[in-house]
């Protein structure tokens, strides 16, 4: 069951949450994605053969301390423009990484809501949201929402682009 989260209760939170320290598991976790996602976050990250995500960017938000998050970042975003291939997925679109630990991400957050950039508050971490070449969220139905594993992952991955695409 994903961590829930809304914009509310971010604010309300944002100082105890930045005087939490990362275990040395969600370091290495973050370690291994920033490594793995720098080339990702810089290039692209997932177009199906359909073109259905050459429109779309990707907007992940996560937390060092969710445990399903963290999952999701090492199975999938570690790793996700050489398994994005061998599911029918192609590299191509922008992959943002917001990290509810970090102030900076946080403040990227809140702007993007208060720009409506967001159609809604994110409610449970980790969620995964598609914005249109403009950086607008596509629509509320255009989210992935928690985390159960990589294969059912990117079946709604590929599901979600078809579909928020139009």
């Amino acid at each position: 069951m994903p961590s829930f989260l809304s914009y509310a209760a971010i604010v309300a939170l944002s100082s105890q949450a930045f005087t939490c320290f990362a275990t040395q598991a969600d370091q290495a976790v973050t370690q291994r994605v920033n490594k793995a996602g720098s080339t990702i976050a810089s290039q692209s990250a997932a177009t199906i053969s359909d073109e259905s995500f050459s429109k779309l960017n990707i907007l992940v938000i996560h937390s060092a301390s969710c445990p399903h998050c963290n999952r999701l970042m090492e199975d999938v975003f570690t790793s996700f423009t050489d398994d994005s291939v061998k599911h029918g997925i192609s590299p191509s679109s922008k992959v943002q990484y917001l990290d509810t630990k970090k102030r900076s991400d946080l403040e990227v957050y809140m702007k993007m809501v208060k720009q409506n950039e967001l159609a809604q508050d994110v409610d449970a971490i980790p969620t995964v949201v598609f914005l249109d070449g403009a950086g607008k969220e596509v629509s509320t139905n255009c989210r992935i929402l928690g985390y159960s594993n990589s294969q059912d992952f990117y079946n709604q991955l590929k599901q979600k682009a078809k579909v928020c695409s139009r």
